[in-house]
């Protein structure tokens, strides 16, 4: 998100490694569904992985949102 404003202003990207949150969930329950079917939706991820819903539509809510899901899905082992 960040690199789609920095790129027309300063004709840069971020050099940090882009970490897509859906993909890391998806790839964690992939093996524990059978059908595939699973359902990506922000709210879904927290509630699926036991985590607070703060104030929707907030950047930093958003954000500390997105960040609590990374650490929890990167503490899950496969």
């Amino acid at each position: 998100m960040i690199n789609k404003y920095v790129k027309p202003m300063f004709g840069i990207t971020l050099p940090n490694k882009k970490e897509e949150v859906s993909e890391i969930y998806y790839d964690k329950k992939i093996g524990t569904i059978p059908q595939g079917n699973i359902d990506l939706r922000f709210d879904t991820i927290l509630q699926d992985l036991d985590l607070p819903v703060l104030q929707a539509h907030d950047a930093l809510n958003d954000a500390v949102m997105t960040a609590m899901m990374y650490i929890k899905l990167k503490q899950i082992k496969l």
